[in-house]
């Protein structure tokens, strides 16, 4: 008779050489899997890589988010964006959500890894009307030989929610850099707005002095010095309100550029901004936004697929061993062999997952044909608004050096008679 221990080590010998076997294919695939990912993350904006961030790594990274913003002047612009993208937390948080996507690929990676289990049972024994003590160690262990592909299509679903996890961070990162350039453009638009309303008021106030000496005079009637200064009011109002709005834009900008002096931040300078409409069909297939939905596509027909090969039978490889501390030699048994899975009615879920995974593909499908349309249409509405606003801007560098010689010509023409008070009031405001 064969002892225990031999059956032991022949099943031993069997299971490790039929899973190397096994797991010599697959890993094969699998690693290959990886390394398109990492290939993408090499590609795309931002560090990408199933493989566990080293502590070097992390250090690198929490030292670029605790670096310190550059003096606010045209020449720091782009490093300090980029500063201010590595430490948003909206950001921040699409890298976690992409290391969460990068351990579900592990898990589902273990799948076709060797799963084995231990008990061990400790108890009393009755038998012949006698009662022992009893110990009883049971260990099992198997392994996926094969499942018609549904383990591999549920590894690539979870490898491209990577990729999206990636484009996810580009797209967030772009919105941040876009939103925290309004924030400093904002901020020294309303100073300027609010010096040019102290700059008014400064040069008014000494205008009222001599509006109430000529008054006093007789030069003038007493209605047009109330006018006069109910223009004066006006303006301090309005200068209130732009007051208001620099601490609106103060708080906008901190809100991007935390742990910074904000009143020290420059003009950024005039951004030249390249909007010219391109013929190519294809001009905005390789946005981020585009490439997102893509990877969504993909990894919903990846899962659509797996769901569709798990109506397959899985085979797989299982062996367990039960070893009583007594009588070891009689009592003890060691099975191993196959287990065929196969179920034949699951109630309609399976054909139900599948139909609600084709609907969403075609939503998925709808809503990037909508995003292109979409930007379409915001390309030519801001490249009309664009070359509006620099027609204007040209305009008013005329408009303002006319209004200019008007104002000095009413005050010089107040004295005379020539101008009235209203005349004077209007300009300078």
């Amino acid at each position: 008779m064969i002892s225990i221990f031999n059956i032991y080590r022949f099943i031993g010998i069997v299971m490790m050489i039929t899973i190397l076997g096994s797991c010599q294919s697959a890993n094969k695939k699998i690693n290959l899997m990886i390394d398109d990912v990492i290939s993408f993350g090499k590609s795309a904006n931002g560090p990408s890589s199933i493989v566990e961030p080293t502590k070097e790594n992390n250090t690198e990274k929490e030292t670029t988010r605790n670096r310190k913003f550059l003096p606010f002047n045209k020449e720091n612009l782009e490093e300090n964006i980029r500063i201010a993208i590595d430490k948003h937390p909206s950001v921040m948080s699409k890298l976690e959500q992409r290391k969460v996507a990068e351990k579900l690929v592990e898990v589902e990676i273990s799948g076709k890894s060797l799963i084995s289990s231990g008990q061990l049972s400790a108890g009393m024994q009755s038998e012949n009307n006698t009662t022992d003590p009893a110990l009883v160690a049971t260990l099992s262990a198997s392994k996926l030989v094969y499942d018609f592909g549904a383990t591999d299509a549920k590894i690539e679903a979870k490898i491209a929610d990577v990729a999206t996890a990636e484009t996810q961070i580009e797209l967030q990162a772009e919105f941040v850099a876009i939103q925290a350039l309004n924030a400093w453009i904002e901020l020294n638009a309303t100073r300027e707005k609010e010096k040019i309303f102290f700059d008014g008021l400064q040069m008014a106030k000494p205008l009222l002095g001599q509006i109430k000496n000529i008054s006093t005079s007789g030069l003038v009637d007493k209605a047009s010095l109330l006018s006069a200064q109910k223009k004066y009011i006006s303006l301090e109002k309005a200068y209130d309100q732009a007051a208001l709005q620099v601490n609106a834009a103060e708080a906008e900008f901190k809100e991007f550029f935390p742990d910074s002096e904000s009143q020290l931040v420059s003009d950024p300078g005039v951004i030249e901004i390249d909007l010219l409409p391109s013929e190519n069909p294809n001009h905005f297939q390789n946005t981020p936004a585009i490439k997102n939905i893509d990877l969504m596509i993909k990894a919903k027909a990846e899962f659509l697929n797996s769901v569709k090969l798990s109506d397959n039978p899985i085979v797989a490889l299982s062996g367990s061993v039960t070893a009583p501390a007594k009588d070891l030699k009689n009592d003890g048994t060691a099975i191993f062999g196959f287990v065929v899975n196969h179920t034949f009615n699951d109630g309609g879920r399976r054909v139900a997952t599948v139909e609600s995974l084709k609907s969403e593909i075609d939503a998925l499908k709808e809503e990037r044909a909508s995003v292109i349309l979409s930007f379409k249409t915001d390309l030519k509405a801001q490249v009309a608004i664009y070359d509006g606003v620099k027609r204007e801007y040209e305009s008013l560098q005329s408009l303002i050096k006319l209004t200019e010689e008007v104002r000095d010509a009413s005050r010089a023409q107040l004295v005379s008679g020539s101008s009235s008070i209203e005349d004077v009031m209007e300009a300078e405001v």
